[in-house]
């Protein structure tokens, strides 16, 4: 895989359909936005939370995401991908290892 191109539109009530699949600090920040920012925050953290489940063996709900003191998401330190899994086969676009 070169690359992946993504687009995150927003819907009319799609951020409302997926805010449970958020944790409480998520859905509140979510309220606390409107229009499309609110639609690129919520599209934007499923989609992230998404990818890395994939990577960590866990439901997106679960994936350990902290916000540094910039306001930017990162994973948590010391979370660690599963044995099982090589990292020379991960793409690149889903992986925070690389």
């Amino acid at each position: 895989m070169n690359g992946a191109l993504v687009v995150v539109a927003p819907r009319p009530g799609a951020p409302g359909a997926l805010l449970g699949s958020l944790p409480a600090a998520e859905r509140d920040r979510a309220g606390a936005l409107h229009g499309d920012r609110r639609a690129e925050y919520v599209g934007g953290r499923v989609l992230a939370r998404t990818l890395l489940a994939g990577e960590l063996g866990c439901p997106p709900r679960d994936v350990p995401i902290v916000v540094d003191d910039a306001g930017r998401p990162r994973v948590a330190a010391g979370t660690r991908r599963p044995a099982s899994r090589s990292a020379s086969r991960t793409p690149a676009a889903s992986s925070p290892w690389r």
